[in-house]
């Protein structure tokens, strides 16, 4: 039933560290579309809401695709977050998100550099 697809708001409730991630095949490798989704469960393209009572705060979404994983994957001593001591990773994006309603992420988020270890991987001039 697609009210439980990534049931997260529940998962998170019962004390789970959700990440939000895809399988490249299956879903768009875009973080911030898997972002968008937990915030609205709104279904893209056809934007059909799924399970709204499953959506997660946007803080709760962006430590999915941050803090979370790095804690899975067990280098959170390193990654994740910026700290001292931690690499730079850091992905600039066109607006605060928190300015922006959960049905209007996708359209009015994007990314517009990304750095890796405080060296920039993606910028506008690039």
């Amino acid at each position: 039933m697609a009210a439980r697809w990534t049931a997260a708001r529940s998962a998170t409730d019962a004390g789970h560290r959700v990440s939000l991630h895809n399988d490249g095949v299956c879903s768009p490798t875009d973080p911030l579309s898997g972002v968008a989704t937990a915030i609205s469960r709104r279904a893209h393209p056809s934007g059909r809401v799924h399970g709204p009572a499953e959506r997660l705060t946007l803080d709760e979404a962006l430590c999915a695709v941050t803090v979370h994983p790095a804690w899975q994957l067990h280098p959170e001593h390193e990654i994740g977050m910026l700290r001292t001591g931690m690499r730079a990773d850091l992905t600039v994006l066109t607006t605060d998100p928190r300015r922006v309603s959960p049905d209007a992420f996708r359209a009015e988020v994007r990314v517009t550099a990304t750095y890796l270890g405080g060296r920039p991987t993606h910028t506008p001039e690039r």
